[in-house]
Protein backbone atom coordinates (compact mmCIF):
# COMPACT_ATOMS: atom_id res chain seq x y z
CA UNK A 1 0.00 0.00 0.00
CA UNK A 2 3.01 2.45 0.80
CA UNK A 3 4.47 1.73 -2.29
CA UNK A 4 1.28 2.55 -4.48
CA UNK A 5 0.91 6.00 -2.84
CA UNK A 6 5.13 7.12 -3.41
CA UNK A 7 4.39 8.01 -7.39
CA UNK A 8 1.38 9.39 -6.73
CA UNK A 9 3.65 12.16 -4.03
CA UNK A 10 6.15 12.30 -6.73
CA UNK A 11 3.75 13.82 -9.71
CA UNK A 12 2.01 15.92 -7.14
CA UNK A 13 5.35 17.39 -6.08
CA UNK A 14 6.42 17.89 -9.55
CA UNK A 15 3.39 19.82 -10.50
CA UNK A 16 3.40 21.65 -7.73
CA UNK A 17 7.00 22.40 -8.35
CA UNK A 18 6.47 23.21 -12.00
CA UNK A 19 3.36 25.42 -11.07
CA UNK A 20 5.53 27.43 -8.38
CA UNK A 21 8.18 27.51 -11.41
CA UNK A 22 5.73 29.12 -13.93
CA UNK A 23 4.10 31.44 -11.49
CA UNK A 24 7.36 32.86 -10.51
CA UNK A 25 8.61 33.50 -14.24
CA UNK A 26 5.74 34.74 -14.79
CA UNK A 27 5.76 37.53 -12.50
CA UNK A 28 9.46 38.37 -13.83
CA UNK A 29 8.27 38.77 -16.97
CA UNK A 30 5.15 40.59 -15.87
CA UNK A 31 7.35 42.59 -14.55
CA UNK A 32 9.94 43.38 -16.79
CA UNK A 33 6.98 44.28 -19.62
CA UNK A 34 5.33 46.57 -17.55
CA UNK A 35 8.05 48.33 -16.66
CA UNK A 36 9.56 48.70 -19.86
CA UNK A 37 5.95 50.23 -21.12
CA UNK A 38 6.05 52.48 -18.43
CA UNK A 39 9.50 53.61 -19.21
CA UNK A 40 8.17 53.58 -23.42
CA UNK A 41 5.18 55.84 -21.66
CA UNK A 42 7.67 58.14 -19.52
CA UNK A 43 10.05 58.87 -22.37
CA UNK A 44 6.52 59.50 -24.75
CA UNK A 45 5.63 62.71 -22.30
CA UNK A 46 8.99 64.67 -23.78
CA UNK A 47 9.52 66.08 -27.16
CA UNK A 48 12.63 64.08 -28.20
CA UNK A 49 10.66 60.97 -26.76
CA UNK A 50 7.60 61.67 -28.91
CA UNK A 51 9.71 62.49 -31.80
CA UNK A 52 11.80 59.16 -31.88
CA UNK A 53 8.57 56.86 -31.03
CA UNK A 54 6.84 58.68 -34.05
CA UNK A 55 10.31 57.93 -36.13
CA UNK A 56 10.40 54.71 -34.98
CA UNK A 57 6.58 54.18 -35.97
CA UNK A 58 7.00 55.92 -39.34
CA UNK A 59 9.87 53.75 -40.41
CA UNK A 60 12.46 54.95 -42.83
CA UNK A 61 11.93 58.10 -44.70
CA UNK A 62 14.00 59.05 -47.36
CA UNK A 63 17.11 61.55 -46.86
CA UNK A 64 15.40 64.53 -48.94
CA UNK A 65 12.58 64.54 -46.34
CA UNK A 66 14.50 63.59 -43.30
CA UNK A 67 14.86 66.95 -42.24
CA UNK A 68 11.05 68.50 -42.60
CA UNK A 69 9.62 65.12 -41.14
CA UNK A 70 11.96 65.25 -37.69
CA UNK A 71 10.97 68.97 -37.87
CA UNK A 72 7.22 68.07 -37.78
CA UNK A 73 7.38 65.34 -35.42
CA UNK A 74 9.81 67.77 -32.60
CA UNK A 75 7.07 70.88 -32.78
CA UNK A 76 3.94 68.08 -32.56
CA UNK A 77 6.10 66.58 -29.70
CA UNK A 78 6.53 70.28 -27.82
CA UNK A 79 2.93 70.87 -28.24
CA UNK A 80 2.39 67.53 -26.76
CA UNK A 81 4.79 68.17 -23.73
CA UNK A 82 3.42 71.73 -23.03
CA UNK A 83 0.03 70.10 -23.18
CA UNK A 84 0.89 67.40 -20.42
CA UNK A 85 2.58 70.14 -18.48
CA UNK A 86 -0.39 71.89 -18.21
CA UNK A 87 -2.50 69.31 -17.54
CA UNK A 88 -0.03 68.27 -14.62
CA UNK A 89 -0.05 71.93 -13.42
CA UNK A 90 -3.76 71.92 -13.71
CA UNK A 91 -3.71 68.89 -11.71
CA UNK A 92 -1.24 69.87 -8.89
CA UNK A 93 -3.29 73.29 -8.12
CA UNK A 94 -6.98 71.40 -8.13
CA UNK A 95 -4.96 68.86 -5.44
CA UNK A 96 -3.49 72.14 -3.45
CA UNK A 97 -6.81 73.70 -3.01
CA UNK A 98 -8.42 70.26 -2.10
CA UNK A 99 -5.55 69.99 0.62
CA UNK A 100 -6.71 73.49 1.81
CA UNK A 101 -10.08 72.95 2.10
CA UNK A 102 -9.50 69.76 3.91
CA UNK A 103 -6.70 70.78 6.42
CA UNK A 104 -9.85 72.79 8.37
CA UNK A 105 -12.13 69.23 8.41
CA UNK A 106 -9.73 66.59 8.68
CA UNK A 107 -7.68 65.52 11.74
CA UNK A 108 -4.06 65.77 11.78
CA UNK A 109 -3.64 61.72 11.20
CA UNK A 110 -5.95 62.36 8.22
CA UNK A 111 -3.79 65.22 6.90
CA UNK A 112 -0.78 63.22 7.65
CA UNK A 113 -1.72 60.30 5.38
CA UNK A 114 -2.92 62.88 2.56
CA UNK A 115 -0.05 64.54 2.88
CA UNK A 116 2.24 61.56 2.75
CA UNK A 117 0.17 59.79 -0.27
CA UNK A 118 0.80 63.44 -2.22
CA UNK A 119 4.42 62.90 -1.58
CA UNK A 120 4.66 59.81 -2.91
CA UNK A 121 2.91 61.43 -5.74
CA UNK A 122 4.92 63.90 -6.20
CA UNK A 123 8.21 61.58 -6.31
CA UNK A 124 6.78 58.84 -8.67
CA UNK A 125 6.42 62.10 -11.25
CA UNK A 126 9.55 64.13 -10.44
CA UNK A 127 6.91 67.39 -9.35
CA UNK A 128 8.10 69.52 -6.65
Amino acid sequence: MKNDRKPIFKMAGLMLATLVVGIVLGGVLTGAVIRHRVENLRDFRTAEGFARHMSEIIGPVPEARRGDVQAILLATGRTVENALDGRRTELMLALDDMEAQLSVVLTPEQLARWQALRQRMRNRVGGP
